[in-house]
């Protein structure tokens, strides 16, 4: 593992986050994308810190598995973002 390939997987994670936070949806990612845990894992917490960042939650993270022909194959990591809702007045 290379701290400089970690660092990056926390930044695209944290940027991907940062846009989920802002609009809501969620954040995808395919297992084999990673090539270790220590990535995965970085990804995961860049994730988690953009969201929060933006002051919104992860509502739900799982897992599913891509059966798209052509695809990577694997497991697609899934996390769902809700955004911070705003009272209106």
């Amino acid at each position: 593992m290379s701290q400089d390939r970690t660092r990056s997987w926390y930044e695209v994670g944290k940027e991907q986050g940062i846009r989920a936070g802002r609009l809501g949806g969620e954040v995808q990612r395919n297992a084999r994308d990673f090539a270790d845990e220590d990535d995965n894992t970085a990804w995961i917490d860049g994730v988690l810190e953009g969201v929060m960042s933006e002051g919104a939650r992860i509502a739900a993270i799982t897992s599913v598995q891509d059966l798209m022909p052509g695809s990577k194959g694997g497991f697609i990591q899934v996390i769902v973002v809700e955004r911070r809702s705003v009272a209106r007045s």
